[in-house]
């Protein structure tokens, strides 16, 4: 189609989204810029633009792309909410939770809007030990997770590493298995669950959930790490070794992994 008429500009976009849910972030770009060559007022065109900014790191980028498409139509509650995302990557949480408060008015059942506030006030709550802002924060979670259709994945996640910073780790199990019933792959939450057991010294369980979040990303050096101390705890001082060593090389400057490393070479 391209060939036949290479400014058409629901094809370009088509192609771009394309692109996107292959995670080819470079070439999708392309894609939606030349679209708005020819058409610079298309919407959606950067809507996609500002997604595959986001996705992929260039978050100034992306703050362009939300504000230029609110500037067209400012009347989308998806629209506020993808623009307090990017904010709120950028640290500048105030931003981002006007932006979800504004979504929110538009559409009081956007769960990207309520898993938003939920991240930022758990946040500001974990760092504070602000008990009041963690309940509200665990609030909006939960009002996430009774929009249609739920980031449940994700909200499940979060609201498990909450409960975990709560000390309460039963219930945060409970979390991270009801994300990993929807995605059995999902790195952060076998992570997660490995943490939560270790601090229940439920060590060998927590061990195994370390081998599954290595499984799917063996360059996570915190995953070495956790592995490596749990088995230095069983006992498997040799293996926690190996452990270690792979953090190192995932993470050189990791002081945490360095101090392992030494206790373990003065205990053999």
């Amino acid at each position: 189609a391209l060939e036949i008429d290479p400014r058409n500009v629901a094809v370009l976009e088509n192609k771009g989204n394309f692109l996107l849910s292959l995670e080819e972030y470079d070439e999708a770009i392309m894609c939606f810029e030349r679209a708005l060559e020819n058409d610079p007022n298309e919407v959606s065109v950067w809507d996609a633009l500002g997604d595959a900014f986001y996705f992929s790191g260039r978050f100034k980028d992306a703050l362009r792309c939300r504000d230029r498409a609110l500037e067209i139509d400012a009347n989308n509650a998806d629209r506020w909410a993808n623009k307090g995302a990017v904010l709120n990557d950028m640290g500048k949480c105030e931003e981002a939770m006007r932006c979800c408060n504004r979504s929110l008015e538009m559409d009081p059942r956007n769960p990207l809007a309520w898993f938003l506030r939920g991240v930022i006030l758990t946040t500001t709550g974990l760092q504070t030990s602000n008990v009041d802002k963690l309940h509200k924060g665990i609030e909006c979670l939960d009002n996430a997770l009774k929009c249609e259709p739920p980031n449940s994945v994700d909200v499940w996640v979060w609201k498990g590493i909450v409960l975990d910073g709560l000390g309460r780790y039963e219930d945060a199990l409970k979390c991270f298995q009801k994300a990993l019933l929807i995605e059995s792959n999902h790195f952060l939450a076998w992570h997660s669950r490995g943490n939560s057991l270790f601090k229940l010294e439920k060590y060998s369980e927590a061990m195994d959930c370390y081998e599954k979040a290595l499984r799917i990303n063996p360059k996570s050096a915190d995953a070495w790490y956790n592995k490596g101390l749990t088995l230095a705890l069983l006992g498997r001082r040799r293996e926690a070794f190996e452990c270690v060593n792979k953090c190192l090389e995932c993470n050189p400057d990791s002081e945490v992994a360095k101090q392992l490393r030494e206790a373990l070479l003065k205990s053999q």
